[in-house]
């Protein structure tokens, strides 16, 4: 197992100094990939989740990841979720809300640890759980490929031609305990069910259904790649140019989906793309914006500019930032087009005692915050900087900082006109976490890209 887990890495392009966050639950797969991943020499994280949705059993495998890395010598960082309170909020399964809550704390987690990549530990057994799920919702080719080894969002997943027996036997061979999590066997779980109820049954029709499903993953996975391949020449060339001919699009041979994979890199949403679709045929003139673009209808094509060359047209002074209507969403600098802004509202229980964060992040309490604006600082504007008496003022901050002149003028993230973030730089305690928080608005700035 270790021998192939090493050929992943290679082919993952990861090097034993690379640092890896790895997701440890406590059970056979996650121990057996912190374990081999350990052996091999690399340079290893573990980020453990308590979802609180088995009291007792839950402390005991913290407790059991924790002496488990205490014995290795291998850093840990933990948190406690409630989950049951998060699905409730907003009005998800159990099983979605775990799903989100983890994923989006280890993405903070990769940012403020500048890791390399996650380490999960799903298997041969859990990607065909996930097809089989994807299949009976309703899915594209995407959904029917599943997960794959190694993905873009920097995820590695080395175990999934591993069937859960093998991964136990191998534990067994290096003498290695580990967790039994009993909810596995509850079938209210959509995932439960599958793996219980529906997988046996087919193995009445096929003994081997694992493998030939496994072998029908890797087989979409190469028809999803040459899809892609000959998607791309199009797509590029439609964000290099800014248009495409109404003519090339209508006589694709599926408009939806060259729609659909034509403006996913610009984040116009599913929902949005099918209203664009259903109106292509009299909609010359038609306007549709997405977070970062706009798409405009003429006649002959179709065209599609950056917002913030839409910004730079109308000289537009301020951006209003929309938290109280969407929970997460992204706007560029309007003074700086290279800079994005993202929020999201998240729980305060997402995040443990320690509200350090990168330089690039800033966290604040919800309930103190008015209308939020992107604007130019002003003069003669101050700030209330954490660990310092009193105001400061911004011009002299940027000054100490030794910022360029030409870099001063700047946008600053305000709540009622009044400045609470100089970005990548120091946040306004006022607005700050305290012990009263229940929700927090989490901003990160991040350079903007060209890929699409």
């Amino acid at each position: 197992m270790e021998k192939q887990i090493k050929k992943e890495l290679n082919q993952a392009g990861l090097r034993v100094q690379d640092l890896i966050i790895v997701g440890v639950s406590g059970g056979a797969d996650s121990v057996a990939l912190l374990l081999s991943l350990y052996r091999l020499g690399c340079l290893v994280e573990a980020a453990h989740c308590n979802f609180s949705l088995r009291p007792g059993d839950c402390e005991e495998d913290e407790v059991f990841v924790q002496k488990l890395c205490q014995d290795l010598d291998i850093p840990i960082r933990h948190i406690t979720f409630d989950t049951t309170s998060y699905a409730q909020k907003h009005g998800i399964s159990i099983e979605m809300s775990a799903r989100k809550l983890r994923y989006t704390w280890f993405e903070e987690l990769m940012q403020s640890r500048q890791a390399s990549a996650l380490a999960l530990a799903h298997h041969r057994d859990d990607n065909i759980e996930t097809l089989l799920l994807n299949l009976t919702a309703g899915t594209g080719l995407r959904g029917l490929t599943a997960m794959r080894t190694w993905s873009k969002q920097r995820i590695f997943r080395p175990l999934l031609h591993f069937s859960r027996k093998e991964i136990e036997e191998y534990l067994s061979d290096i003498d290695q305990d580990y967790r039994i999590d009993k909810s596995n066997t509850d079938t209210t779980y959509k995932r439960n069910f599958v793996r219980h109820r529906l997988i046996p049954l087919l193995k009445e029709i096929n003994p081997s259904v694992e493998k030939a499903i496994d072998r029908t993953i890797d087989n979409l996975q190469g028809v999803e790649d040459i899809f892609e391949e000959q998607l791309s020449e199009s797509v590029i060339r439609f964000y290099r140019e800014g248009k495409i001919s109404m003519e090339e699009v209508l006589s694709s041979a599926s408009v939806p989906t060259f729609l659909f994979e034509l403006l996913r890199p610009a984040h116009f949403s599913r929902v949005m793309i099918r209203d664009i679709y259903q109106r292509l045929s009299n909609s010359s003139g038609a306007v549709y914006d997405s977070p970062t673009h706009r798409l405009v209808r003429s006649t002959n094509s179709l065209h599609i500019y950056p917002l913030a060359s839409l910004l730079d047209q109308h000289d537009v002074k301020e951006i209003l930032i929309p938290i109280n209507n969407t929970e997460q969403g992204e706007c560029l600098f309007p003074h700086n087009k290279d800079l994005k802004l993202c929020w999201r509202i998240v729980d305060r229980q997402m995040f443990g005692a320690s509200l350090r964060l990168p330089l690039n992040m800033a966290l604040f309490d919800y309930n103190k915050l008015g209308q939020l604006s992107l604007r130019l600082k002003q003069a003669g504007e101050k700030i209330y900087p954490f660990g310092m008496k009193g105001s400061k003022k911004i011009s002299k901050l940027l000054i100490d900082c030794k910022y360029p002149l030409q870099e001063r003028d700047m946008d600053l993230l305000c709540s009622d006109n009044t400045p609470i973030w100089v970005p990548g730089l120091v946040a306004d305690r006022r607005f700050g976490v305290d012990a009263n928080t229940k929700c927090c608005l989490l901003c990160s700035i991040s350079k903007t890209t060209n890929e699409e």
